[in-house]
């Protein structure tokens, strides 16, 4: 978008998403709206004004998400300052590490800990851990071994066979 000064007919801006360049007489000026606030003070009034009023245009003024301060939106800002931030930061965290009442998922006991606790102890974490790992395992396999062992006798052979056989079909040709 281009905007003709109100005051100096020989200047013009050309606004985009990320910069304003100023045009006047063949000499351009670009500047990135990071530092438009900064940089409309080497300006004349008149031209700082117009510079200001664009600024305003593409960053409206909104409030800070912890102090309240207003101040001129950006590119996903949310606070003022970088104080701010970092003051928003550690309050989250602290209140995600904040003291709840929890049940143990393994014996059901009420206990006091941290968001995202499951256990009481590390004693009801470790059985339900080992708990956990042998019904998957024990049960797995041996439901796998009595069928495969079923499917060798159903084709008349042991295992032994069905497996070698198997293993040629993968492999294909084996020559030794």
């Amino acid at each position: 978008m281009q905007v003709q000064s109100k005051f100096d007919p020989a200047t013009y801006y050309v606004v985009t998403s990320k910069y304003v360049r100023i045009c006047r007489d063949g000499d351009k000026m670009t500047i990135s709206y990071g530092q438009l606030p900064e940089q409309a003070k080497r300006f004349m009034p008149e031209i700082q004004e117009e510079l200001m009023a664009i600024y305003t245009q593409k960053h409206p003024l909104v409030s800070c998400k912890w102090c309240g301060k207003p101040f001129h939106e950006g590119a996903n800002k949310l606070y003022c300052s970088d104080e701010c931030k970092h003051a928003a930061g550690n309050e989250r965290s602290r209140l995600r590490q904040c003291v709840q009442f929890q049940t143990c998922v393994w014996c059901g006991k009420e206990f006091q800990g941290y968001n995202g606790r499951k256990y009481c102890s590390k004693a009801c974490k470790k059985e339900s851990m080992s708990a956990n790992r042998k019904e998957d395992t024990r049960g797995t396999w041996e439901s796998h071994l009595q069928e495969k062992l079923q499917q060798a006798e159903a084709q008349g052979m042991t295992y032994a066979e069905m497996q070698k056989a198997e293993t040629l079909k993968m492999v294909g040709k084996v020559v030794i």
